[in-house]
């Protein structure tokens, strides 16, 4: 019996199993990986087979009398234990359920912490870069102790971590605040691979992050910090501005209730026209951005709106949207001159001066399209 081992299984039956601890335990085991409790609720325990460890998790606990006793008493009885099969790990992995059930008399042993790892997927915590080096990679974060396996630190798998919402609760003073910025502070620590391509916006309405995040450059020049505040006073930006794309297509439409068929197709374009317009200006996204400016003014030229309103609106247009092609002080070249004023004509116009009205009518509507077009 090895110094894990605390019992054997004396019954499998209509899916239930139950081991007997040996008698010759107390309540606890010193293991290389500490103090084990033995027979606790909640904990898991280890079925050592030839080609498979097979994980079960202790659901309940009895006291048997031995025969011929009728007290229950420490030596007239016998402690039992039922247990609920998890999965088996093989060839150094994990998986939920079982191929085959154990056998009867197999021994039951308390899990260990490499074990807890396989389990949870974070064997290799801090694996190397690159082979026989010394500088490693956050593979996976210790973000506690755990209450029931002694001195065992609970740990993530970076990537799974992230790759899903998680939330972190306590009462006030619990330590909320404190594991979140530990959590942040370890993934940028490391000046290689650290967080790879990584953006993190955290909304601070209490002000407490900056200390724990404003030395991260320093340890790590690779990561950018940056603290924005907002205030009262002159040097601090009365409102603060995110990027449209910052939420996704999902978060907008749950912020708008937007419906599925017509409104959310409609927020997904607009985030990606958004984006193309604060992307670095190539020739493909500068064009694309022509071809969305050109389509709206002739959209707004030719619909059945007054002629001021549309004016308003295609000024407002290439004010805040413009392109080198099409901007205020694009040239507009007339083939004959138009009055735009009494006693005013001429043959050249600027593109802010041909989506303004005069005399309460736009007057080269067909040359503003014609421009477009092209």
């Amino acid at each position: 019996m090895g110094s894990r081992t605390i019992g054997k299984l004396v019954s499998i039956r209509n899916g239930q199993i139950i081991a007997e601890i040996s008698s010759d335990l107390g309540e606890y085991v010193n293991t290389l990986d500490g103090i084990n409790f033995v027979g606790e609720v909640g904990s898991y325990v280890t079925i050592h087979d030839f080609d498979r460890d097979v994980i079960a998790e202790i659901s309940g606990i009895n006291e048997e009398l031995k025969n011929g006793y009728q007290e229950y008493e420490k030596p007239n009885s016998v402690e039992q234990i039922t247990l609920d099969l998890l999965g088996e790990i093989h060839d150094g992995s994990f998986t939920f359920g079982v191929t085959r059930l154990p056998r009867l008399f197999m021994e039951i042993n308390l899990i260990s912490t490499q074990e807890l790892d396989t389990i949870l997927s974070v064997n290799n915590a801090e694996p190397p870069i690159e082979t026989n080096s010394n500088e490693t990679y956050i593979n996976a974060l210790s973000i506690g102790k755990s209450t029931i396996f002694d001195n065992y630190q609970v740990k993530i798998n970076l990537n799974n971590f992230f790759g899903y919402h998680f939330a972190v609760f306590g009462n006030t003073g619990a330590g909320k605040s404190n594991t979140i910025a530990n959590i942040i502070q370890k993934i940028f620590s490391k000046t290689n691979r650290s967080a790879s391509g990584a953006h993190i916006i955290m909304l601070d309405s209490n002000g407490e992050y900056d200390k724990a995040f404003n030395k991260i450059p320093v340890i790590n020049p690779e990561i950018r910090y940056r603290n924005i505040k907002i205030g009262n006073s002159d040097d601090l930006p009365k409102v603060f501005q995110i990027p449209v794309w910052a939420l996704s297509v999902d978060d907008w439409a749950i912020l708008l209730n937007a419906s599925e068929k017509t409104q959310i197709p409609v927020i997904r374009r607009a985030i990606q026209i958004v984006k193309a317009f604060n992307s670095d200006n190539n020739e493909i996204i500068n064009k694309l951005k022509n071809h969305i400016i050109a389509s709206t003014i002739i959209g707004i030229a030719t619909n059945s709106d007054s002629s001021p309103s549309s004016s308003d609106k295609m000024k407002s247009l290439i004010t805040r949207y413009c392109t080198d092609e099409l901007n205020p002080e694009t040239i507009i070249q007339l083939e004959k001159p138009v009055e735009i004023a009494k006693n005013d004509k001429r043959s050249r116009l600027t593109l802010m001066q041909a989506v303004s009205t005069y005399f309460g009518q736009l007057v080269v509507v067909d040359k503003l399209v014609q421009l477009c077009l092209d």
